[in-house]
C-alpha cells in the first residue's frame, strides 16, 4: 500500500523527518577526543553527572569549554574597553588606592563587617 508503512502514514513525512534529523546531525557532528585525568578529577566529573547536573562526562567537558570561551571573550572585551578608554591622568598609587577602596566596598557589601586591618 502506497503511503502506509506498518500502520504509519509515510506520505513523505518520514522521509522529510529523516532528512531533517540527518541534516541536524551533520551540522552538529562531533569529534571524538580521549583525555587522561587523575582519579580525583574523574570522580568529580562522575559526581556531577551522577547528581544529574550533566547528562554525561562529555556534556560536562563541553560546558567547561563553553564557559572558558565565554570567559576569554569577556576578558578580551574588558581589555578592549581599557585600551579604548585612553591613558589615565591618575598616578599608579591613585589607581591602586581607588581599586582597593572598591574591593573593600564590594567585600563589605557581600560579607558585612571586615577586620580593621583590611
Amino acid at each position: 500500500m502506497r503511503g502506509r508503512l506498518g500502520g504509519i502514514d509515510d506520505s513523505g513525512k518520514i522521509g522529510k523527518l529523516c532528512q531533517s534529523v540527518y541534516a541536524e546531525a551533520k551540522e552538529s557532528a562531533m569529534a571524538t577526543m580521549n583525555i587522561s585525568l587523575p582519579d580525583q578529577m574523574k570522580e568529580w566529573i562522575d559526581t556531577r553527572v551522577g547528581a544529574g547536573t550533566y547528562s554525561s562526562a562529555s556534556d560536562y567537558v563541553r560546558d567547561l569549554v563553553r564557559k572558558d570561551q565565554e570567559h576569554i571573550a569577556w576578558l578580551q572585551r574588558e581589555i578592549d574597553k581599557g585600551l579604548a578608554s585612553g591613558i589615565s591622568d591618575k598616578t599608579p598609587d591613585e589607581i591602586f588606592k581607588h581599586a582597593r577602596q572598591r574591593a573593600i566596598a564590594i567585600l563589605r557589601e557581600r560579607l558585612g563587617e571586615l577586620p580593621d586591618d583590611v
